[in-house]
């Protein structure tokens, strides 16, 4: 089959997503990539062609509600232009289907309601700022600023619903995000998961010096503040390697391998993660995963054999903490459990079947 392949993403799990079903499709597929970013990315040649839109958006901090005001307008308008520009191009080729992924700009972008070619939605997760409590309006705000806010949301509810209601098959990363996108959308997602490339994701023959990895940031939703909480309360204090986002983000996957095998454990404590693909990752590196047992983690953490689920309270994460960083003998079976757990059930060419599974029944109803 001829296929287009179509992203605005950051970089993040869902964007390894992107080529690495881009790698495992190429081997009997055409795969050509439409993108668009501030720069051009390198290490593309799993695609035969690959298409680059650039789009530099304007920076916006806290405090600085103009530029919001322009990132919610004038710059939405530009991001439809070139949306509308890059359909054509795609709608003109002839694809058999365009495989759509998320946007950093829109959530569901604006290219789903444009297409006439087949289009396949992989949704990660529903708007999150419209449709849960924790992203509500900070009651801090202006009564202008507050009003400014409750516009922006309902123009952006407007456009992300239709936008993902054009898609003509909606797929889901996990079961979680299966039943949020009912729930938010009233819509019937087919579950894709995601997988781990265990020729770059091993156990390096290295020690165990870290006691705990912390990946993410110290934003509320990503659970920093439970980690601090936790440890403030341990009589032992654990050694700790904090991955911030805010200092530092590690694109290469050599060094994430690294920083996976010399740590004892890695948490997982994301509020309602939709599926997280670093806990696979972990896993096949050989390292348990501790995580908080809510969404996408039920589906890729096996409690008791490749890591725990506990409750999000700091009080049962520092138990959990200190009762298996004294253990080293449970550390290595969890570990041997979770590389099993990633090669027999978290690979992209399961991923990729999966996907072309759902697609040829789709076209041959049509």
């Amino acid at each position: 089959m001829k296929i287009a392949f179509f992203h605005e993403l950051p970089f993040g799990g869902a964007r390894r997503a992107v080529l690495e079903l881009g790698k495992a499709l190429r081997k009997q597929h055409d795969i050509d990539l439409f993108y668009i970013d501030d720069s051009e990315e390198r290490n593309l040649g799993m695609f035969k062609k690959v298409f680059f839109n650039k789009f530099i958006p304007k920076k916006w901090h806290g405090n600085d509600w103009k530029a919001k005001l322009y990132i919610d307008t004038i710059e939405l308008f530009k991001i439809y232009r070139l949306h509308n520009k890059i359909t054509k191009e795609i709608d003109s080729n002839k694809y058999d289907f365009v495989f759509v992924h998320g946007s950093k700009y829109t959530q569901a972008p604006f290219i789903l309601s444009m297409l006439k070619t087949t289009s396949v939605y992989y949704c990660q997760e529903p708007l999150r700022i419209i449709y849960e409590k924790l992203f509500d309006i900070p009651d801090n705000l202006s009564i202008e600023r507050r009003v400014c806010e409750k516009i922006n949301r309902k123009i952006r509810k407007i456009i992300d619903r239709r936008n993902i209601e054009s898609a003509d098959i909606l797929l889901a990363n996990s079961k979680f995000t299966k039943k949020n996108i009912k729930k938010a959308y009233n819509l019937i997602a087919k579950v894709c998961y995601m997988g781990v490339d265990d020729r770059i994701f091993y156990p390096e023959n290295i020690d165990r010096n870290y006691d705990v990895l912390f990946i993410g940031s110290k934003d509320q939703a990503e659970g920093y503040l439970l980690l601090k909480n936790a440890i403030k309360i341990m009589n032992k204090k654990p050694k700790v390697r904090y991955v911030l986002r805010e200092n530092e983000w590690i694109t290469d996957d050599s060094v994430m391998r690294k920083l996976y095998s010399e740590s004892k454990i890695f948490v997982s404590l994301s509020y309602k993660e939709p599926f997280g693909l670093q806990p696979i990752e972990a896993q096949a590196c050989g390292t348990p995963v501790i995580a908080i047992k809510t969404g996408g983690y039920l589906e890729t953490v096996i409690d008791g054999k490749t890591g725990f689920l506990i409750k999000n309270k700091p009080q049962i994460l520092a138990h959990q903490l200190l009762t298996l960083i004294n253990n080293d003998e449970s550390i290595k079976i969890l570990g041997q459990n979770a590389i099993s757990n990633v090669k027999n059930n978290w690979t992209w060419e399961k991923s990729s079947k999966n996907l072309l599974n759902i697609i040829k029944k789709y076209l041959q109803n049509e």
